[in-house]
């Protein structure tokens, strides 16, 4: 499976390709079929200014290099645990081209008891390998096959985030809003 979405100057979806539609809907994500994001910013579906701040960079580095960035990341769904592969380059007529290739799917095991999380209601989740932060701990959910966790913000952990600065050639930590 590949999806693939278009950028203008201005970070606004320009047009999808592949099964962008066929991938909403098996996520029950139908407010992201092409018709509902073709002429929207990227930043109206992008969670966490972290991952705003992220994807803003990779976008730029990108745009002025001329060069292609990629990296995988992790989009699991509630039974369904997935690897893809995010590919960013620089399209023919200025903009930018974003593809999303399927590397890895399986089925998750039967669901686990949900973990009580009562005191940490705004649990961060790094969008590229989904480990969570609890406290001053990033957690890896896949460690604990009997407990299940929902985080319910999205940023960056400190492992990925230096991977993608070395990638980028970047000094500088990406913006942390905690």
């Amino acid at each position: 499976m590949e999806t693939a979405y278009f950028l203008d100057h201005e970070c606004r979806i320009r047009r999808v390709e592949g099964c962008w539609n066929e991938f909403a809907s098996q996520n029950e994500g139908t407010e992201a079929f092409a018709e509902k994001v073709v002429g929207r910013s990227i930043w109206d579906f992008t969670a966490g200014f972290e991952v705003q701040s992220f994807l803003d960079a990779v976008f730029l580095f990108v745009h002025r290099s001329k060069s292609v960035f990629e990296t995988k990341y992790k989009c699991d769904s509630a039974d369904t645990f997935r690897l893809f592969s995010m590919t960013v380059s620089h399209a023919d007529d200025g903009g930018i081209r974003v593809s999303h290739k399927l590397l890895q799917q399986n089925q998750r095991n039967a669901p686990g008891k949900l973990a009580a999380l009562e005191n940490h209601r705004c649990l961060n989740r790094c969008s590229l390998c989904r480990h969570f932060k609890l406290g001053n701990e990033w957690i890896n959910p896949f460690a604990h096959p009997d407990e299940k966790f929902f985080p319910n913000s999205h940023t960056i952990c400190p492992s990925c985030s230096a991977t993608v600065r070395k990638e980028l050639g970047l000094v500088l930590d990406f913006p942390v809003r905690s």
